[in-house]
């Protein structure tokens, strides 16, 4: 197959030999312009440790008690409702990384910020970030340091959030924290990830608090997520989906933007709650397997790229067609899936989930899952060595013979932290050292290549440019995210063990729920009422596409009813023209009186026409006469000169 099209089969192993010898070339020249790993890796956390000190610093000095620092013109601004989005995603980070004063600062900060709808501004926030880093920060940091201050302010920025989530349907995209649940619902679809990524957060405000009404908004999104499938019979959903649940099967598939951390938190609810570990744990793994089958391509030394992929309608119906209510999906009946290969660095957090699913059990060992994850990784590394920068592009494609390219307006870079995520995560799953020496590597590159002189850091538009502009920018998540994951890879593993916390999508260690003696017993109960509930949600969900299809069909059978009158009337009375007899046969029974009605209406516009010439002209019956037998002419005359009609 690869041999097919204007290349042969020698020059396309000409051109990935080329590809893969410019690759290594570029990983060389990095590797050698970077400093070596520490010996030990106690140092190595220090260098870390440091940075996050200096980024710090540089937004306490700059922009304390903003949302965001710009790095290059030194100053705040609130772009997340002036809630202290920095302080308050950051606070967990200077925890783990012991910087005690670091961690007072930001605790000033958030203590003095009014999270009740009194205190807010009337704009509306994203739901989906403002509940991963709002909320998510606080509890986080209430969870690691027992200080009830950050406990609070999650109540009352969880009672805001939580008014986001509406009856019949996903939760609202955009919240106003003022107004509380004025959104809206962004053209009456949303995607996976924003209505996909609230349930960590909730649960954990909801044990934390003993307040089980925060339960309810993220148990109701999963079953409509679970329903969403059963009617696509396919656990890859489509970026857009309607609002009240379910999707038609067509559009793209992506474990990147819009995407991504849906996959993720099925994985990390079944960890979190050992009540829904049934539900969201068997959603996770019919994920993962269809994942394998329609999304990877392989690659040369191990390697896998994870590619995205177009939803083409069913096997045997065409695109948009739906099946009777109430009727099961046969299996043959999957959706149609064709390949794009595009990568989003943002897909680089699949090896890490894919790793902590593994640790505790959501998935089996043996299956080949781990070499899915490490072939996965090994693309994300080669992102950051194949760029003289030694720093990633944001997408990453696949060219002739599936050789790795970077389009020229994919070659920025925003600091992102999934690399590093998932060499950390995969790290501890298999213990092999080399990719503690890549989070070094990567570390390094973006020490060389991102950081600006007062310590904070920037994103960049090239990653090929040497050097690269940089960009007014410093998104929170770099120190919330990247710069944890890196020291991580150095820290020791007791720091946070696996076995009692679960991270959010942006970094926050979460509690483990304990499992009781009747957890196994009150787990199987609650699967089985969550099954109820899915299946009466599958066919209200089913009776409504029947009832839109309906009502469009009446409605299209409406207007064909009104146009068509109008099509006869617009060519009735046509005897010349060769389209008459179709036309008089659309027009029915009433088309001869419709042509006798025409000849008398004509006949009287022509006795208008002989009255106003002979008004104006004084002309005598004879040349009246001469008119009659020449309408069209004199019709022609008055149209053309108006003003001939006035006296």
């Amino acid at each position: 197959a690869m041999c097919t099209g204007s290349l042969s089969c020698r020059q396309r192993r000409r051109q990935h030999r080329g590809s893969r010898l410019a690759m290594l070339a570029a990983a060389a020249a990095v590797a050698g312009a970077l400093p070596p790993m520490p010996d030990s890796l106690a140092e190595a956390a220090n260098a870390v440790r440091e940075e996050g000190r200096s980024t710090w610093a540089a937004y306490y000095k700059h922009a304390r008690g903003f949302d965001s620092l710009r790095p290059l013109s030194h100053r705040g601004v609130n772009d997340w409702g002036s809630v202290g989005m920095m302080a308050i995603d950051c606070l967990d980070t200077l925890w783990l990384m012991n910087l005690t004063a670091e961690f007072k600062q930001a605790r000033s900060i958030v203590e003095e910020i009014d999270y009740t709808p009194a205190g807010r501004e009337a704009r509306s926030v994203s739901t989906f970030e403002m509940t991963i880093r709002g909320l998510g920060g606080l509890l986080s940091a209430h969870a690691l340091s027992g200080d009830r201050l950050f406990l609070r302010k999650a109540e009352q920025l969880g009672e805001a959030l939580n008014t986001a989530f509406v009856p019949g349907r996903f939760p609202l995209p955009s919240v106003s924290l003022k107004k509380q649940g004025a959104g809206m619902h962004g053209g009456g679809g949303v995607n996976p990830a924003e209505v996909g990524t609230l349930s960590l957060e909730f649960h954990s405000l909801a044990r934390a608090t003993k307040r089980p009404e925060f339960d309810a908004g993220p148990d109701d999104v999963r079953r409509r997520m679970a329903a969403t499938v059963t009617l696509l019979n396919s656990s890859l959903v489509p970026l857009s989906l309607k609002s009240s649940g379910g999707a038609h099967p067509t559009g793209r598939v992506s474990l990147g933007a819009m995407g991504d951390s849906y996959y993720e938190y099925l994985a990390k609810t079944a960890i979190l709650d050992p009540r829904l570990r049934p539900t969201a744990g068997a959603m996770f793994k019919a994920a993962l397997l269809e994942i394998e089958q329609q999304l990877l391509v392989p690659r040369e030394h191990g390697r896998t790229f994870l590619a995205e992929a177009s939803m083409n309608g069913r096997r045997g119906r065409p695109a948009g067609g739906a099946s009777a209510a109430g009727a099961p999906r046969a299996p043959s009946d999957k959706p149609l899936f064709s390949k794009i290969l595009k990568m989003d660095h943002l897909a680089c957090f699949l090896p890490g989930t894919i790793a902590v699913a593994l640790h505790h059990g959501v998935v089996p060992r043996g299956e080949g899952h781990e070499e899915v994850a490490e072939g996965i990784l090994k693309t994300c590394i080669d992102m950051y060595r194949m760029t003289p920068s030694g720093i990633a592009p944001e997408i990453l494609s696949l060219g002739p013979g599936n050789t790795p390219e970077v389009r020229r307006n994919d070659r920025h870079n925003l600091l992102r932290p999934e690399t590093a995520e998932s060499l950390y995560f995969v790290g501890l799953l298999t213990g092999k050292p080399r990719y503690r020496r890549a989070a070094w590597d990567m570390f390094a590159a973006f020490r060389a290549g991102s950081r600006a002189s007062d310590g904070a850091y920037t994103s960049l538009d090239d990653v090929y440019a040497q050097p690269s502009r940089r960009r007014d920018d410093m998104p929170t998540f770099w120190l919330a995210e990247t710069l944890k994951y890196l020291f991580l890879n150095f820290a020791p593993p007791t720091l946070l063990p696996l076995d009692g916390w679960v991270f959010n999508t942006e970094a926050h260690p979460l509690r483990i729920f304990p499992r009781g003696a009747e957890a196994a017993g009150a787990a199987a109960a609650a699967a089985a009422a969550e099954q109820a509930k899915v299946a009466s949600l599958v066919a209200q969900l089913q009776g409504q596409e029947q009832a839109a299809l309906e009502q469009m069909r009446a409605r299209a059978a409406q207007r064909q009813a009104r146009l068509a009158p109008k099509s006869a009337r617009r060519y009735v009375g046509r005897s010349q023209s060769p389209f008459s007899s179709r036309w008089a046969k659309r027009a029915g029974s009433r088309a001869p009186e419709r042509r006798a009605s025409l000849r008398e209406e004509r006949k009287g516009r022509m006795l208008e026409i002989e009255e106003k010439l002979r008004r104006v002209h004084g002309a005598t019956r004879d040349s009246s006469e001469h008119v009659l037998k020449a309408p069209s002419r004199a019709g022609a005359r008055l149209r053309q000169s108006p003003s001939q009609t006035s006296t």
